[in-house]
């Protein structure tokens, strides 16, 4: 089962839509369900899922607020292969993050290099000059979301476009 760990951020929902509705379609694949990845964790058996279940129901965290701020681009402005929105680098999300890391950590699972939170809007298979204007143009509404829990996911691919299932929530105090 293929596994990953993420933040829900349905509650921007609204403000990720009217962004990717300022996406050109061509050669852009957009995304339908916003989350911030905490940590990839790939194909796990479902004997270790039951394990990284438990471990991460153990994880005490406290509540935080986030704010989207701007949009970027994954690897780099000059061959755009990933659209997405960032937010402010409140401290308490990569303390959150590093406890998932230091946590699965005795189960085989190696810490995240480089972690940079962000909800992706589009997959960008042809970039092209609208693309870059829309992104250079746009504007993000800055809104503070609370983020009360992270969400342990099973992604299954279907016909392309993956879903998520979630298979624990953890609540954050």
């Amino acid at each position: 089962m293929r596994l990953f760990i993420a933040i829900d951020a349905r509650e921007l929902r609204d403000e990720c839509s009217r962004l990717q509705k300022l996406l050109p379609d061509e050669g852009v694949s957009k995304t339908e369900h916003y989350h911030i990845t905490l940590k990839f964790l790939g194909e796990v058996q479902p004997e270790v899922a039951e394990k990284v279940k438990s471990v991460l129901h153990n994880i005490t965290a406290k509540r935080f607020s986030l704010q989207a701020i701007m949009l970027g681009v994954f690897p780099s402005e000059k061959s755009i292969r990933v659209v997405w929105l960032g937010f402010n680098q409140e401290e308490s999300m990569f303390v959150l993050q590093r406890a998932i890391d230091d946590s699965l950590k005795p189960l085989g699972f190696d810490a995240e290099k480089d972690f940079h939170p962000h909800i992706t809007l589009a997959r960008v298979k042809l970039a092209n000059e609208a693309l870059q204007k829309a992104i250079q143009s746009s504007v993000v509404k800055k809104k503070d979301t609370i983020v009360t829990e992270f969400v342990l996911y099973q992604s299954i691919s279907t016909r392309g476009h993956p879903v998520y299932t979630p298979l624990l929530r953890v609540p954050l105090r």
